[in-house]
């Protein structure tokens, strides 16, 4: 058995020495330079993508505040209007029942004088 182990340890020696002789190793050294400039590369382009969605966020949000405020100023508009409204369309119908109130009035009098007459 030491007789195996000794023989498979000499292959093994012999394999590693013929792929270093070979240059294995400089093939194996510039596929993981390559792949790491690759992720690299990956990892810059996720950061600068990153960057770009944190500003687009920060710019939807300030529409978002331009949006509501506008849309506060528009409510309290349209209320200030329609209290506006109603005040004169009140004041209008208090003047038109003043005024049929005195027509009424008159017709009674005229009514009652000529009656009495």
């Amino acid at each position: 058995m030491q007789l195996a182990e000794l023989w498979v340890a000499i292959a093994f020696v012999v394999f590693v020495a013929i792929l270093l002789y070979a240059g294995v190793h400089r093939s194996i050294a510039g596929a993981l330079d390559s792949r790491g400039t690759r992720i690299a590369a990956e990892l810059d382009e996720a950061r600068r993508l990153k960057e770009e969605a944190q500003k687009l966020v920060a710019e939807y949000k300030r529409k978002q505040r331009e949006a509501e405020a506008e849309a506060e100023s528009i409510v309290t508009a349209a209320k200030a209007e329609a209290e506006r409204l109603a005040a004169e369309t009140k004041a209008k119908l208090e003047d038109f029942i003043a005024r049929r109130t005195r027509m009424a009035e008159d017709k009674i009098a005229q009514a009652e004088s000529q009656a009495v007459a």
